[in-house]
């Protein structure tokens, strides 16, 4: 992606089930793996989920094998193997649900201090930050972006912020069709899209059969 700006937002935007988390989750493997810190707060999956997400990264081994605990000694050895690279990561994940943009806030600085220093934050997802319902919802939208942006800016650390597509897209998706895409479009520094041309097809012949 050329990189992540220091003082940034990036919003990674894609439509449900495209696979946002797990290209955060990725992003953050690889940037734990180079002895960089990480601060994930998710206000979507827990904490547990997100570890298995990482150690199976790490393994290699496919995630349907390893919940349905169809696993060789094989597999075992490298999911052992993983969970020991893994246990030696600097990151903190946070998993509290309905957290406020303040609350958000209050988490990172609590744990930069904590940790004495992160290199970069996640956020999944924007939409489902609680807002305080005082206007209207692209308005408050972009407060809370601008927020964010202004925390990164103060931790000097690039933030990630993961966000919902609007239903219906046609295609490779485009700026307008970011839900509540002005405020979003104006705040934020980068926009990248999740796009899987193959599971557009695969939903495509679902609907023919």
């Amino acid at each position: 992606v050329g990189g992540l700006q220091k003082g940034h937002i990036t919003v990674v935007a894609g439509q449900t089930s495209m696979g946002k988390t797990a290209l955060s989750l990725s992003m953050a493997n690889n940037i734990m793996k180079n002895g960089n810190k990480v601060l994930f707060i998710s206000l979507e999956m827990n904490k547990v989920e997100l570890m298995e997400r990482i150690i199976v990264m790490n393994s290699f081994v496919k995630m349907r094998d390893y919940i349905n605990r169809k696993i060789s000694e094989t597999q075992q050895k490298a999911i052992n193997y993983a969970f020991n690279k893994v246990d030696d990561f600097e990151w903190t994940i946070s998993d509290k649900r309905g957290l406020t943009v303040e609350d958000i806030k209050a988490i990172s600085r609590k744990t930069y201090n904590k940790m004495d220093g992160y290199d970069v934050i996640f956020v999944d997802y924007l939409q489902r930050i609680s807002l305080p319902g005082k206007g209207t919802v692209n308005k408050e939208v972009g407060t809370a972006v601008n927020q964010l942006r202004d925390l990164a800016g103060e931790l000097d650390v690039p933030l990630l912020l993961l966000s919902q597509l609007n239903r219906g897209v046609d295609g490779r998706p485009k700026m307008h069709n970011l839900r509540d895409s002005g405020e979003i479009e104006e705040a934020a520094d980068e926009v990248l899209f999740v796009y899987r041309p193959d599971y557009d097809k695969q939903e495509d012949q679902k609907e023919k059969n």
